[in-house]
């Protein structure tokens, strides 16, 4: 199985999916031994904020603010702290307007270590993002894989390499795989 994205008119890039597809049976023995996922929408007004847990493996999506002038959102604080999250393992930004973005060096201060890894859609992060409060910044670009514990991910865009990740036809988009769950953001 291979999934197609256009790149350009004349241009198919191919990503190769065989590897996030168990077998039926392995499937089913994998999943029995996963904690559980948890997928949390974290209610920050017009905002984006997603929270994923399994076991100790602490997953953001966005996570910006509600409002212009950039202030951190007290909803999402104290939804992590309700939580109990003491750490993040990966986050994921799909593109750095403030209602996607805006809370990242506010969050990750706050939990943050050197082992956190951000990944957005373009080559560098925006200079008011920088230097980031904690972990390391990648750029996940059209049909790269990650795979981290028990979790797989596979970049579907954008189609293009050089964004900025200023608008939204940069977002990053991926797919990914927990057991037998599958889900794109």
């Amino acid at each position: 199985m291979s999934l197609f994205t256009n790149t350009t008119k004349n241009e198919l890039k191919i990503c190769s999916l065989f590897s996030v597809f168990p077998v039926q049976a392995e499937q089913e023995e994998v999943a029995s031994s996963l904690p559980v996922l948890f997928l949390h929408q974290i209610g920050v007004g017009c905002a984006s904020a997603y929270l994923l847990t399994a076991g100790n493996t602490i997953i953001l999506v966005d996570c910006g603010t509600d409002t212009d002038a950039g202030e951190t959102n007290a909803a999402l604080l104290e939804y992590l702290e309700a939580a109990a999250i003491d750490h993040i393992d990966l986050w994921f930004v799909t593109h750095y307007h403030n209602d996607h973005a805006m809370n990242l060096n506010t969050i990750l201060s706050l939990y943050g270590t050197e082992e956190t890894r951000v990944f957005g859609p373009s080559a560098v992060l925006p200079n008011r993002f920088l230097p980031l409060a904690a972990g390391s910044y990648s750029q996940m670009k059209d049909c790269d894989t990650l795979s981290f514990r028990d979790f797989s991910f596979v970049c579907l865009g954008p189609a293009s390499p050089d964004v900025s990740g200023e608008v939204n036809a940069d977002s990053l988009n991926i797919r990914m795989d927990y057991g037998d769950f599958s889900f794109l953001i």
